[in-house]
């Protein structure tokens, strides 16, 4: 298979970035492989300096999602030394010495050095493109001699050995036409320096899309690319002095390790103050009505809450009570389960909110003795605050589980079990145990095993990343409702909030709408589905009698359609 990388041009390089090799205008598949390449310079800002930034945010936060497969720089990339590596460079300056007295060695030289990477297609293509860049570089620099060559040759070699496997780790060079397959991203940001530059253009001839940004000025690489023959060149309207990044930054939980020197027990009152951050949890049935009751704990900050499975088993949505508010009024509704364990009764709803998590403890070093405090809310009383101490540690061949003298009622089921460095050590579930009534808590272990889980890592990120979405002056939010009948077979269903009061069945009637709604869904799925590896998928987009719908498989859609209910 011979392998060839061009440079496409673009209108649009900040979508178009996350298209699929196989999607991209001139890709040819064959013995002979065309792929198209991004390469731009996006240099300026937008009259709308917000809309800039946003702009920027969004690639960011897309680009993300490919994991390995992205590079984002923001300041200078950093000097690095491998002893092997110029030891490498130098033997091959000093085989040119002795055979040419040239300045640079030849492509055969390079061939026939131990330079680069085992793997032949990759060694070749590193080897053919980094003396191109090379020789453009002595073309180009007056002063270049054959130790100035000597000596980029082993910035970059030094450059390429730290980059490069990562970047080309989940790249199969081999791909198969019918799979969707994305190539390796890089965003550089700022000022950059010279050989910096010859770094980006190596990347993109060796099939790296690359996007380098900065808000005032181009000079380095019109220096180098005159014409725009390796970079294209897209101008915005203004220029700025740089600012920092709008970098992306994914939400985390709060685990705590291990002993830390600065760890104080808090009292009770301060202890109490973590009701901000646990809710009551109303389940609702496919009527409306309510048919259960218990407590949950926010772990995330992107609003991930834990509580017991058979609290939500049996919902079709939930709404979220926190403290403050009376009971009758709703502070926020879902459909979504993050996911769930039914044999150690856990399960993760998702809200659209930004709460402080109370901080999950890691280690197991809970003892019988040990004083503790429960907050939940039994029989509706919202987070009612109780004491007690660890009565034993259980085990069992499915599960370990945690007894306690602090009073759990029905109602109290999903809420948080702390120590008194206000630490979650365990989520309380009065009916763990076979459904008798006994004071116990799933430790929090368990909520880690959970919250690491391949499932939930994907369901949380297309939440987080995917569930709102813009239309000019209009942002509908969705709940995700998700099911998995084996690993590399996804459904998911994007749900119109209950509290989104836009009108869907309106917004359809505009065919621009609608197209932006579907190609927007049909790509961000597809992004999903690279990272993680899931071949075959179904994907609903709805609210109360609409609903759009599509389904994907061998790397084609096989169903599209749009449904309105009367």
């Amino acid at each position: 298979m011979n392998i060839n990388f061009f440079p496409q041009k673009t209108t649009n390089i900040l979508n178009d970035m996350f298209l699929p090799i196989q999607k991209r205008e001139g890709f040819v598949h064959g013995e002979n492989v065309n792929i198209p390449v991004y390469a731009y310079r996006y240099i300026g800002v937008k009259k709308d300096t917000d809309e800039y930034e946003k702009d920027l945010y969004n690639l960011d936060k897309g680009l993300y999602v490919f994991g390995e497969l992205y590079l984002r720089i923001t300041k200078a990339l950093p000097h690095i030394f491998r002893e092997d590596i110029t030891c490498k460079v130098q033997s091959l300056w000093d085989k040119l010495n002795l055979e040419t007295g040239e300045m640079l060695p030849s492509i055969d030289l390079f061939r026939q050095s131990d330079l680069f990477f085992e793997n032949d297609i990759a060694r070749n293509s590193t080897i053919e493109w980094l003396h191109y860049v090379l020789c453009m570089y002595k073309k180009n620099s007056q002063t270049a001699n054959a130790t100035i060559l000597k000596n980029m040759c082993i910035k970059l070699s030094n450059w390429i050995y730290e980059f490069i496997p990562k970047l080309f780790s989940r790249f199969d060079m081999n791909f198969i036409n019918t799979n969707d397959v994305y190539n390796p991203k890089v965003l550089f940001y700022g000022d950059i320096k010279e050989h910096e530059v010859y770094f980006l253009i190596f990347l993109s001839k060796i099939g790296v899309d690359v996007i380098y940004i900065n808000q005032e000025s181009d000079i380095k690489c019109i220096s180098i690319d005159k014409i725009n023959e390796y970079i294209y060149l897209k101008v915005l309207p203004e220029t700025v002095a740089i600012t920092g990044f709008p970098a992306y930054v994914p939400p985390t939980v709060n685990i705590v390790q291990g002993p830390e020197v600065y760890r104080f027990e808090k009292s009770y009152e301060e202890l109490a103050k973590l009701s901000s951050s646990t809710v009551m949890i109303q389940v609702f049935d496919s009527s409306e009505q309510i048919i259960g009751t218990g407590s949950g704990v926010i772990i995330g900050e992107d609003g991930v809450i834990v509580t017991n499975y058979h609290v939500i088993s049996g919902g079709l949505y939930y709404s979220v009570l926190f403290e403050g508010l009376e009971k009758n009024d709703i502070n926020y509704e879902t459909y979504s389960v993050l996911n769930t364990n039914r044999k150690k009764d856990l399960a993760f709803l998702k809200i659209h909110v930004s709460k402080i998590p109370v901080p999950l403890r890691k280690q197991s070093d809970i003892v019988r003795g040990q004083r503790v405090v429960a907050i939940g809310s039994p029989l509706g009383l919202m987070n009612t605050f109780s004491e007690g101490i660890i009565s034993g540690i259980r085990k069992s061949e499915k599960y370990d589980y945690i007894q306690t003298t602090a009073p759990i009622s029905p109602g109290s089921s999903g809420g948080a079990l702390l120590n008194l460095y206000g630490e979650l050590i365990g989520v309380t579930a009065a009916h763990f145990i076979d459904g008798q009534n006994i004071n116990v808590a799933v430790p929090a272990k368990y909520i880690l095993e959970l919250l690491e889980q391949r499932q939930t890592i994907i369901n949380r990120e297309i939440i987080n990343d995917y569930s709102i979405y813009k239309f000019q002056d209009t942002q509908i939010t969705f709940d995700c409702i998700f099911s998995s009948l084996y690993d590399n077979y996804y459904k998911i269903a994007f749900y119109q909030c209950r509290k989104d009061s836009n009108d869907l069945v309106e917004l359809i009637k505009n065919p621009t709408f609608c197209i932006a709604l579907e190609e927007y869904y049909i790509m961000s799925i597809q992004n999903i589905a690279a990272k993680y590896g899931f071949s075959r998928y179904e994907v609903e987009l709805g609210a109360r009698n609409t609903m759009f719908s599509f389904s994907h498989a061998r790397g084609k859609l096989i169903k599209k359609r749009m449904d309105i209910y009367t």
